[in-house]
């Protein structure tokens, strides 16, 4: 199945179920905009959770299955 992709910006993008946004790193830190923010339902001091997925790029994850999972983990998560 081939999905579209659905500009929200001119950074931000729904492919299948996900948003997503592409953003140079400055000084190991990803600024998001306000606007960002609202459209990625995330609000300041909200733990995100990094998750490889490339040799060239990351997806920060909020909410859904993986987060439920981590949530579970009796381990220790390192936070950065």
């Amino acid at each position: 199945m081939l999905f579209s992709l659905q500009a929200l910006t001119s950074h931000c993008f729904i492919y299948a179920k996900y948003k997503l946004t592409y953003e140079k790193l400055f000084k190991s830190m990803v600024n998001l905009t306000d606007n960002m923010v609202e459209i990625f339902n995330i609000s300041i001091g909200m733990e995100l959770l990094s998750i490889r997925s490339s040799d060239i790029a990351f997806a920060m994850g909020a909410k859904g299955p993986l987060l439920e999972k981590v949530d579970n983990f009796d381990g220790v998560l390192e936070v950065f």
